[in-house]
């Protein structure tokens, strides 16, 4: 969304929880999401700034600034908890954007 973007651009955390509250998709599809909730609140609860849908289901994208591995680790033990088997990664933010050289 533009507003996750320029939370991003922005360095501006309080921006990027408000930006990734979903109010369109996620009340219909987060029913069809077994542990939906308890991943959501796990994440939360070990630091995540916010949780969202990432595209339109069933995969989960959390950012936050600390306790990257802690909250990878509480997402996909909560999915456990609800039997479904997941895979997740941790990934780094590019905050250099895109780099042009010359080349002669």
């Amino acid at each position: 969304s533009l507003l996750l973007t320029e939370a991003l651009r922005r360095n501006d955390f309080d921006l990027l929880a408000r930006a990734m509250q979903d109010r369109a998709v996620e009340p219909h599809v987060r029913a069809l999401i077994p542990g939906y909730d308890a991943v959501v609140s796990a994440a939360r609860n070990a630091g995540a700034l916010g949780v969202a849908l990432c595209g339109g289901g069933p995969a989960l994208i959390a950012f936050t600034q600390v306790n990257h591995k802690r909250v990878e680790d509480v997402m996909h033990e909560a999915f456990i908890d609800a039997g479904i088997q997941s895979r997740t990664w941790t990934v780094n933010v590019d905050t250099q954007g895109v780099a042009i050289s010359m080349m002669q």
